[in-house]
């Protein structure tokens, strides 16, 4: 009772006005970039000429710039209004979508996509990694931190089929006003988040602080197998409903996650995940039945969902005191830099869907084999020792 009356933000419940704003605005933000990914190489490679390989490196060059400004991540933050900093960087974000329609070399679009890479960084450092643990109960950090990443994955899997369909019904500027329009949206829900009050501090300049959590590294470099498949995948399905069964299977690993395997020690978990993306897999390659396909995706969708919960459940629950944005900072870069490696890689097969479903299962088992023989016993040692 006295923990209440001293500590009242205690009492209150996880869905809060300011949570389910936040988590809105997180929803937007990952519709508005995800869209580009199935589309934006095909359409460098028709306005420019260039092949699906160098136009799907000009894309990922969003996974080099999103390491930019972690060195300035914790002065931006403690030094101004963080608040502030994401409403602006909203905004910068949804005009340089809109960059793309005047866009006239290849040389434009790469700026533009360092640009963006730049301000994601910014946005998802100053929303995930600090208004999240702001406006959240002590209590209840963990979970919000689970929810809200969950939240930012539906977005991402949405984002991707309304890419892979614009892509087919529409020409290529609808889908700049469409993200310029969703990143401006994510901006107006933060107008109206109010942040507990925070007295401006004099951080230095240069930091790891809210970047780079070492503690969690090997842990994120393990995690980084999942984003990839996922990348892969992303260049192979040109159809709605194969994306679509892949994010139910999404959904159905985060039901799984949260009602049956919640319990689970992560090595049973990462033991199924990676038999549902090997048997996923198998199943498209020797199938030429669409529903046993879709099937397959579901199964893949599942064991993806699954590794990637159980990944982030670790890397959060590993750092010290004053830690957790940091934490949760460097499972965000690891995982946009996975994604985009991914798509790279699937570009580079040239449309041999067997050669990156052999690719998938290979990155998965290797995945696998790290973390029995090497990741778990050290987590766990860790953990004991924290």
């Amino acid at each position: 009772m006295f923990d209440d009356l001293f500590y009242p933000k205690e009492r209150k419940g996880l869905w809060t006005k300011e949570m389910i704003l936040l988590s809105l605005s997180n929803f937007f933000l990952y519709i508005s970039l995800y869209i580009f990914l199935p589309s934006l190489p095909y359409w460098l490679t028709n306005q420019f000429g260039y092949s699906l390989v160098i136009s799907s490196i000009v894309m990922a060059s969003f996974a080099i710039a999103i390491f930019i400004p972690g060195p300035f991540n914790n002065y931006l933050l403690d030094a101004f209004k963080r608040k502030k900093v994401a409403f602006w960087s909203f905004v910068l974000l949804g005009l340089s979508a809109l960059g793309y329609i005047g866009a006239v070399s290849l040389c434009i679009v790469l700026a533009l996509r360092i640009v963006q890479g730049i301000l994601f960084s910014i946005i998802t450092t100053t929303t995930s990694s600090t208004l999240l643990i702001d406006i959240t109960p002590t209590n209840k950090r963990t979970i919000a931190n689970l929810t809200f990443t969950r939240v930012g994955r539906s977005g991402m899997m949405i984002g991707v089929v309304i890419g892979i369909y614009l892509l087919d019904n529409y020409e290529v500027n609808m889908l700049f006003y469409i993200s310029a329009a969703l990143t401006l949206l994510s901006c107006f829900t933060i107008l109206f988040i109010r942040v507990p009050f925070r007295a401006p501090l004099k951080p230095s300049f240069f930091s790891l602080d809210r970047f780079l959590l070492p503690r969690v590294l090997p842990a994120a470099v393990n995690m980084i197998s999942t984003p990839i498949i996922l990348g892969i995948l992303i260049t192979m399905l040109q159809v709605n409903v194969s994306f679509l069964s892949l994010a139910l299977g999404f959904t159905i690993g985060f039901i799984l996650m949260h009602v049956l395997f919640k319990n689970l020690q992560g090595k049973s978990e990462l033991e199924l995940s990676t038999s549902l993306i090997v048997i996923g897999c198998l199943l498209i390659m020797i199938t030429s039945s669409i529903i046993i396909s879709y099937i397959g995706y579901i199964l893949l969708g599942t064991g993806l969902s699954i590794a990637a919960n159980r990944f982030y459940v670790i890397i959060i629950s590993m750092p010290l005191h004053c830690e957790r944005g940091s934490a949760n900072n460097t499972y965000n870069l690891i995982w946009e830099l996975g994604i985009l490696i991914g798509i790279v890689i699937g570009f580079s097969f040239d449309g041999s869907t067997i050669a990156e479903l052999l690719v998938s299962i290979a990155i998965a088992l290797i995945s696998l084999f790290l973390y029995e023989f090497k990741i778990h016993k050290w987590y766990y040692s860790l953990m004991d020792n924290k």
